[in-house]
């Protein structure tokens, strides 16, 4: 099925493409609805927030079509379209995604959807940023909820605008845009060092025991094993796996040492053992710098040392 590209350019564009499309008919999930362009792709659509306001879905917050005006105006829509007759100016908010298939998504409708003007360029490890005037503006990643060390969007208790977005603004009639909106750049991970000194001994330890262990370990990180201890750690809080570190009698010390080792020889060896003869080919004991960074890195993360934060590059 064709996906046609439909980069209105400006509000009068978009306030006449909603005028001028009839809405879906019928009883069905998407009657009513306006769609942008194709009408086999429903999903995709105008909402008319009021006579100055505009917002474009995709399918990734679907769970939302009930209360799309309010949505859109606390920052879900994936394009925010507005007009401010006594400043005879007209205003583009565009909004990222969070991570894996859906964030994919959002990419791609907004290559199809945002203004011709304002381009959607990659900005390196699965981020994106907005491209105009020569200049690139980075684009965060939405996460309203955070649930330990797992993110994920939760509509109930999502009440008001976060501002991870960027806005755009030029006087109707002109072609420059100007950001608006908070200058966002892309987050890197900054460790809290105060709050890891106080586990520096537990840390030192574990580190030591699972370098003893690596060559006895190493035949057992097969898929299965990894994926189980993987999950049994997702289960817990970053304060539960600093527990785990700081007791050596812990009794998920083991699980705790085949994730981590798991994921070094994962990275050394390009994939799990698999008892197909070549699985002693790459020892993780021969590679001690590699270890030891790779636990330094996991440890952060998973004991909640290390935060992503914006850095102005």
């Amino acid at each position: 099925m064709t996906k046609y590209i439909y980069n209105m350019e400006t509000f009068r564009e978009v306030e006449r493409n909603y005028d001028n499309t009839k809405p879906i008919r019928g009883k069905g999930k998407n009657a009513g609805k306006v769609p942008i362009g194709c009408r086999t792709r429903p999903h995709e659509e105008i909402v008319k927030v009021n006579d100055n306001c505009y917002a474009l879905y995709d399918e990734t917050f679907w769970w939302w079509k009930e209360h799309r005006e309010k949505w859109a105006e606390h920052g879900q829509a994936a394009v925010l379209w507005t007009r401010d007759p006594k400043k005879n100016t007209e205003s583009v908010r565009i909004r990222n995604c969070g991570v894996g298939t859906n964030a994919f998504c959002r990419t791609e409708f907004l290559y199809h959807f945002q203004p011709r003007s304002l381009i959607i360029a990659p900005a390196g490890s699965g981020h994106y940023a907005i491209r105009t005037g020569g200049e690139e503006y980075y684009l965060p990643k939405n996460v309203m909820c955070l649930d330990g060390n797992r993110a994920y969007i939760n509509q109930d208790h999502y009440a008001e605008y976060d501002g991870m977005d960027v806005t755009f603004t030029r006087s109707i009639g002109d072609h420059a845009w100007t950001l608006t909106s908070k200058r966002h750049f892309k987050p890197r991970p900054r460790v809290n060092k105060e709050l890891k000194e106080q586990y520096k001994q537990g840390i030192g330890q574990t580190r030591d025991w699972m370098w003893s262990l690596a060559m006895v370990l190493q035949n057992t990180l097969t898929w299965k094993t990894c994926s189980d201890a993987k999950y049994a750690l997702e289960a817990r809080s970053a304060n539960d796996i600093r527990g785990i570190i700081g007791d050596p009698d812990h009794p998920m010390r083991s699980t705790l040492a085949t994730h981590i080792l798991g994921n070094v020889y994962f990275n050394l060896a390009g994939g799990y053992v698999n008892g197909w003869g070549n699985d002693n080919v790459i020892q993780i004991v021969d590679n001690p710098a590699r270890f030891k960074a790779s636990f330094n890195r996991q440890v952060n993360y998973l004991c909640g040392f290390s935060k992503l934060q914006e850095v102005e590059a």
